[in-house]
């Protein structure tokens, strides 16, 4: 049921990405979690138990009495007397010392005195593991009988035996009995180590995976979340300062224009005046010529010329009131023109930002990918540090 759980969490989308391990991450990651939580160390720990149990369910007492009749025969009676007088009780401190593991009230591993027969025997399965390359066996059994203290080294027996090569082919035998039954014993120990650890990868493949998937998506959404919550907090500020400086605009352009309007209420008035007193002046000379109707053919000439004269005085006005027209016009254009162009640079600002902005997201983006990148390189060294020291432990 719970596997069935973290299966459905695992299968939920949410709008984020799945996040996916590859069979050497898993692997790596299954054995640091196991490393960790201890069980890599229980497991060896029952192991070798076992294994210990194992040996000691062969009868120790047999082994000793074949290898002391073996030099009792080949190096005659002082071997014999040896065991005179120890009264029989070497085979049976032999005994006692295999036998404390099942028995815990009995002497304790590395704390019993082991005797010269028994040091002779731990010295021939030390250097039968160290010349088989069963270099954590060999770590286990020196630890297991009291340290290099409590055995003999095989060249040491042979210079104070001085056996012969027919000799030396005699203790060789029951070598390769031990050789069938410590190749058993290993056999046994690897399936037993493979089969545990099957079981704990089949445990941890359904939970773990589905729980990194999981977590890795969470964070990528509040990630997500994050970023997305402050870059529309900036879109927003520039949005509102944007429409601050076209509503300034607006106004500033609103007030222009007002300017100018009533600049040409002005002149047009001033126009008017010009034009009202001109026709003041018209009906002053026509108020003129009926009293001076007899002087009419002497001023006639002269009527004449002013009137040619006020007819380009008027021309002039005309030409001058279209001109200020023009240059209103023209100014007005401009002003137009240049809040055109302001407002041109705020979008092509505007445009340019958002460019950056996207830039910006790419970015971030590429940061993203590079320290999931660099963080499966630390678990990668990681796992390959611990491996080797582990290495080192062994």
């Amino acid at each position: 049921m719970e596997e069935e759980k973290c299966a459905g969490w695992a299968r939920e989308d949410d709008g984020g990405a799945e996040v996916t391990l590859s069979i050497d991450a898993f692997k790596q990651e299954m054995f640091r979690s196991l490393r960790e939580e201890g069980t890599v160390e229980m497991i060896r720990a029952q192991l070798r138990r076992k294994f210990i149990e194992k040996l000691q369910q062969y009868s120790a007492k047999n082994r000793v009495n074949e290898y002391a009749s073996r030099v009792s025969m080949s190096s005659g009676e002082p071997m014999k007397q040896e065991e005179e007088k120890d009264g029989g009780n070497g085979d049976a401190k032999g005994i006692s010392g295999v036998m404390t593991i099942e028995n815990p009230g009995r002497t304790v591993w590395g704390q019993r005195t082991w005797s010269g027969d028994e040091k002779l025997v731990n010295g021939l399965l030390f250097d039968y593991f160290v010349k088989k390359d069963l270099e954590h066996t060999a770590a286990v059994f020196v630890p297991e009988i009291g340290g290099i203290r409590n055995y003999v080294a095989t060249d040491t027996i042979l210079q104070m035996m001085q056996l012969s090569p027919d000799q030396q082919g005699k203790f060789q035998e029951p070598e390769k009995s031990i050789e069938g039954r410590m190749l058993q014993y290993q056999r046994e120990y690897d399936e037993l180590c493979e089969k545990r650890m099957q079981e704990e990868l089949e445990r941890f493949k359904t939970m773990e995976l589905a729980m990194v998937r999981v977590e890795e998506r969470k964070k990528y959404e509040r990630e997500a979340d994050k970023l997305r919550a402050s870059l529309l907090q900036e879109h927003r500020q520039r949005t509102e300062r944007l429409q601050e400086t076209e509503r300034e605009l607006e106004l500033s352009f609103v007030a222009k224009r007002t300017q100018l309007e009533a600049s040409l209420f002005e002149t047009r008035q001033c126009l008017f005046q010009e034009m009202e007193k001109l026709r003041v002046k018209e009906t002053q000379l026509q108020v003129k010529v009926e009293t001076d109707f007899r002087n009419f053919a002497a001023e006639t000439k002269r009527l004449q010329l002013w009137e040619e004269n006020l007819r380009t005085q008027e021309a002039n006005v005309d030409r001058l009131i279209a001109q200020s027209i023009r240059e209103k016009e023209q100014e007005l254009q401009l002003e137009r023109s240049k809040l055109n162009h302001a407002m041109k640079f705020k979008e092509d600002e505007l445009i340019e930002r958002d460019a950056v902005l996207i830039s910006e997201r790419e970015i971030t983006k590429n940061e993203k990918m590079q320290y999931k990148a660099l963080r499966d390189e630390i678990s990668k060294l990681e796992d390959k540090l611990s491996v080797r020291k582990i290495a080192v432990q062994y």
